[in-house]
């Protein structure tokens, strides 16, 4: 049996610019090699995967008394809807002592996933723009973990990752009489933690004298917007640009 090899595209490619045939050889090994190994998890697969081991955030490591159910908190907050580093329901509690912090409970009464107040880089309240209720996000910026500033090579294995929860403004009959329905009363209370923790940080929000967007919130004229739309990748989101140490810069949600 005599075999024959029909000629590829490559070796035209190659035939008609001679100058470039490496280069086009090097190519179709390389979409070879990418077509023969086997396919990528798909992302939702990934992230539920993800979800059946939930991130310790690095600083439940600490352990003590901040993983430890039997430490009593200073507040409790049920039914939180966080959105990193898990999509879904938590009770957050939050410890006031100096080595205390944040922490997620489950469902079980297991705590999900923590950060202690000494690693926390920084604490943000945003608005969240196009909601027809007012909503902010709390997010919780853990030292390293900002997805900017290199990570450490002792934590590059498992990086710390924000915490990022919504907190919904109460309307209507939610509203409790001589309560403040926005974020303020939890703001002050991660504030509070912090300088029991000798963290020196703080809860920080918009500040129109930084930044306020041009444009209005479409369905509150009266209102200052405090970002602009952004896009990370195919991500749409918004940014929020304050000055910082010691640049400027910008967080898209």
């Amino acid at each position: 049996m005599v075999s024959i090899r029909l000629p590829t595209i490559t070796d035209f490619l190659s035939d008609q610019n001679p100058a470039q045939s490496t280069l086009f050889r090097d190519i179709s090994t390389y979409i070879l090699n990418q077509t023969s190994q086997p396919a990528a998890e798909p992302a939702t697969k990934k992230r539920k995967i993800e979800e059946s081991n939930p991130p310790q955030n690095g600083a439940s490591a600490s352990g003590g008394s901040l993983t430890s159910t039997a430490t009593k908190a200073f507040k409790t907050y049920p039914a939180v809807s966080v959105a990193i580093p898990q999509r879904k329901k938590f009770t957050l509690e939050l410890l006031d002592k100096k080595d205390g912090g944040i922490r997620a409970i489950g469902a079980n009464g297991n705590v999900e996933f923590a950060i202690a107040w000494k690693d926390v880089d920084q604490v943000f309240c945003l608005p969240i723009p196009e909601k027809a209720k007012k909503q902010h996000h709390f997010i919780v910026i853990p030292l390293h973990g900002d997805g900017v500033a290199p990570v450490p090579d002792e934590l590059k294995a498992s990086p710390p990752e924000p915490i990022v929860w919504t907190f919904e403004e109460a309307t209507g009959k939610n509203i409790v009489e001589g309560e403040d329905p926005g974020p303020g009363p939890m703001a002050e209370a991660i504030h509070h933690c912090l300088i029991q923790a000798g963290t020196g940080k703080e809860v920080v929000f918009p500040d129109a004298d930084e930044f306020a967007s041009a444009v209005p919130e479409s369905h509150r004229k009266g209102e200052k917007a405090y970002h602009v739309k952004a896009h990370r990748g195919s991500k749409e989101g918004a940014s929020y640009t304050r000055k910082s140490r010691p640049r400027t810069s910008a967080n898209i949600l």
